[in-house]
């Protein structure tokens, strides 16, 4: 990677943020506006921005997801680099990161749910907030959008849309080898637009934080 300047200045103080939902932005836009020598990189597991704001809120709830047009300000800034497709812990270790930046803030959400230990928690069929949210995003991990990853179960539900009232029906007029027959061909549309998703959004190769960051001074 090419070595971030301000201003053509090489900045004095390298800060990285670990989480790029509204924690991280909330911080980076805080720090970027108390000094002009610094620089933030955010960095985040998923190769795209805004955590759930981008992929765990619903694409008809437009009047919350529109604040990420304030974090697209954030990243727009001179001194601000998002670093995504990297998790920390993984591919990079914590100990490492401060070694490379001057402070480390460590701007993550929950990743598991916290057991309440209360009757019924236990049963099948109940399960945390974490979880359920991580299911519903779970296509956004690969680079997809919520509307995308909207329109994608919308079609991959249109065969079981089509034939849950009549069933019974086409089962009876096509005989059941028919029925299944045409209860798959009709989640093609859904499958080709996986395809086509997959292809023009590719996994982008993980960064490497260490090539752009220089050694801390003294």
């Amino acid at each position: 990677m090419e070595e971030p300047t301000i201003g053509g200045a090489r900045p004095t103080l390298w800060v990285a943020v670990v989480g790029a939902g509204p924690a991280g932005y909330y911080t980076a836009e805080a720090l970027a506006k108390q000094r002009d020598d610094i620089h933030i990189d955010i960095l985040d597991r998923l190769p795209t921005p805004f955590g759930l704001i981008r992929g765990g809120v619903a694409p008809d709830h437009q009047s919350i997801k529109n604040v990420y047009r304030r974090y697209e300000k954030t990243n727009l800034a001179d001194n601000v680099r998002f670093v995504g497709n990297l998790s920390v812990g993984a591919d990079v270790s914590l100990d490492t990161l401060l070694e490379l930046y001057d402070a480390v803030v460590l701007a993550t959400g929950a990743p598991d749910d916290r057991a309440l230990s209360i009757p019924g928690e236990d049963k099948t069929g109940v399960i945390g907030s974490a979880a359920f949210v991580a299911y519903l995003s779970s296509l956004c991990n690969l680079a997809f959008t919520a509307t995308q990853y909207a329109l994608l179960s919308s079609l991959m539900a249109f065969g079981r849309t089509v034939l849950a009232a009549s069933s019974g029906w086409f089962a009876e007029q096509l005989g059941w080898p028919g029925f299944f027959l045409a209860t798959t061909l009709l989640a093609v549309p859904g499958l080709v637009l996986l395809w086509y998703l997959a292809r023009l959004y590719p996994v982008r190769a993980r960064p490497d934080v260490a090539e752009s960051v220089p050694e801390r001074a003294g």
